[in-house]
């Protein structure tokens, strides 16, 4: 296409798109704008500058009429379509100046220019002045026009007493609010649409590596260059490295993959996390599987171990969208099957990481040491030796008890036990907290922490969720209890213990409480959901038990 013809096809797009032109700008169409402005090609002009040339219609470099420099150029250019012709308000002057004066001089003098103009005019239009000719001011200038320049620009709102005794901040809020009808410009729907694109990207761009890098772990590749992925909003282009097909997205985020070589496997950055450490230990893996308990899927299966793990976020595992025995379910498919499971809440792999990675290589008989307990001295704890050590160690942390002891080898205490009166009878006593030393097996040990007291009636609970009771030799089982729940709220990365949100205590808690309602239905009335665990087995010791 030659030059006028490009002017033509740019001037349409801008009339159809307006500010949105250039993403509709054609490669036949790019090919003739670089082609037509070869000529600035060494100053490395953007794209709205050639285009700008062609549509003036200009085949050389534009220069100031004054001085001859090259012009500066400004991206409003296009759109406002107000050329410059000279490089600053100097030269215009200077050229201007030399204009009139050489114009005085051929008509003979400026005086006789204008008295020459006046006498034309009353020839013509029988006015001195054209614009004495009303009827032909409004022709150039339609009244509708006027009125509604004039309503915008009107000066009603600056005469007025409010405005003149207002303070700066309150009349600029008075002019936005007349002419857009808001009090502050980021009121305005247009200004938040481009602050949440500008967010978008920037976000992008500071993430772009970690993007990329849990792409990779799906064995997923970006074909657009850094600058186009940032500055894209929809339609991602993406390539599967298992297979080679290419595919286009709409969400970089999440996505469901076209080829038949493997299916979605949305993970969490936590699991991915997860799946990393596992990696590190050479830990064989099965991930995002749905062939072992069909149709539900198992996040990670070791299959050397039988065993698998679910990584449960709070929010998505909530009563929001799993029932109450959808872990407990889950747990019992996978015993049928020979495999334990256990389950994984966010918040402590968060908050508890090391204490999560210590429980699943003990699963996996991986320990840094092993310690017989007859070479550990027993003592009695204080509740401070005892609380540090269970907030450091035991995935619930720290609850009271009455007794307390523990094993100590070469002056370091390395494993615990505490008692207290049971929660629900008053002729139980209650194993409350038993764990080890981080990466420690103490061999021996619980059995020998169960000889220091001589208690009648002692009972434990196993949180199936981790545990599946098959170690507790010498003890029975009584019963196992249903699922247990917690409250979350939305924006917090916490558990919140049901026994703390009593109906009686919600008065003093809740912002919003109606006495005439249940306890759970204040709580969704303050926007509390409940997460639930897979419940509990209650076993009583009879006598012997192997800790290994």
């Amino acid at each position: 296409m030659n030059l006028k013809e490009t002017g033509e096809c740019l001037s349409k797009l801008y009339e159809r798109y307006y500010s949105k032109w250039s993403k509709h700008v054609s490669e036949e169409l790019l090919a003739s704008i670089l082609e037509n402005t070869h000529f600035i090609d060494y100053k490395n002009p953007t794209l709205k500058e050639r285009a700008f040339y062609c549509i003036a219609g200009e085949d050389h470099e534009r220069v100031c009429k004054n001085c001859k420099k090259p012009l500066s150029f400004h991206g409003k250019m296009v759109e406002s379509k107000k050329i410059n012709y000279f490089c600053s308000k100097r030269c215009a002057n200077i050229y201007n100046s030399d204009q009139i004066q050489e114009t005085a001089r051929k008509s003979g003098g400026l005086k006789r220019g204008i008295e020459k103009r006046r006498v034309t005019n009353l020839k013509k239009y029988g006015y001195a002045n054209i614009w004495q000719d009303r009827k032909r001011f409004d022709e150039i200038f339609p009244p509708e026009e006027r009125r509604k320049k004039d309503k915008k620009v009107s000066n009603s709102l600056h005469s007025t007493e409010e405005y003149k005794n207002a303070s700066t901040y309150e009349k600029y809020k008075m002019t936005l609010k007349q002419h857009y009808g808001v009090e502050n410009v980021f009121q305005r729907e247009d200004v938040k649409e481009k602050i949440n694109r500008k967010r978008l990207q920037t976000q992008k761009r500071r993430t772009l590596e970690k993007i990329k890098r849990n792409l990779l772990l799906k064995n997923i590749e970006i074909i657009d260059s850094n600058e186009e992925f940032i500055n894209k909003e929809n339609n991602f282009h993406f390539k599967c490295k298992l297979c080679g097909t290419e595919f286009y997205c709409n969400n970089w985020h999440y996505f469901n993959f076209p080829c038949n070589c493997r299916k979605d496997m949305f993970v969490s950055s936590y699991e991915v996390d997860l799946n990393l450490f596992l990696e590190s230990k050479n830990i064989k893996s099965i991930k995002n599987s749905k062939n072992i308990i069909f149709p539900l899927e198992l996040d990670i299966y070791l299959p050397d171990y039988n065993l698998a793990i679910e990584f449960d976020g709070i929010y998505w595992h909530s009563d929001l969208y799993k029932d109450k025995n959808y872990h407990l379910d889950k747990t019992k498919l996978c015993k049928e099957k020979g495999i334990q499971l256990i389950h994984i809440f966010e918040n402590e792999w968060v908050n508890k990481q090391d204490i999560v990675k210590s429980i699943i290589l003990a699963k996996l008989g991986i320990f840094e040491r092993r310690i017989m307990a007859r070479k550990c001295e027993m003592r009695e704890l204080t509740n401070e030796e005892y609380k540090n050590f269970v907030e450091l160690n035991h995935i619930q942390g720290f609850t009271p008890a009455k007794y307390r002891v523990g094993l100590f080898y070469n002056d370091e205490l390395v494993q615990i036990c505490s008692f207290g009166k049971s929660r629900f009878k008053d002729n139980e006593v209650e194993l409350i907290r038993h764990c080890s030393k981080l990466n420690t097996q103490v061999i021996g040990g619980l059995s020998k922490l169960l000889s220091f007291y001589d208690f009648d009636n002692l009972i434990t609970y196993v949180d199936l969720r981790y545990g599946s009771g098959n170690g507790y030799k010498g003890w029975e089982l009584i019963e196992q209890t249903k699922p247990n729940y917690w409250y979350i709220k939305n924006g917090y990365l916490q558990l919140f213990s049901r026994v703390r949100f009593q109906k009686h205590k919600l008065k003093d808690l809740l912002e919003d409480f109606d006495p005439n309602l249940s306890e759970w239905e204040n709580m969704k009335n303050n926007k509390f959901t409940r997460i639930w665990d897979c419940g509990n087995l209650k076993l009583r010791y009879k006598g012997e038990y192997n800790a290994i």
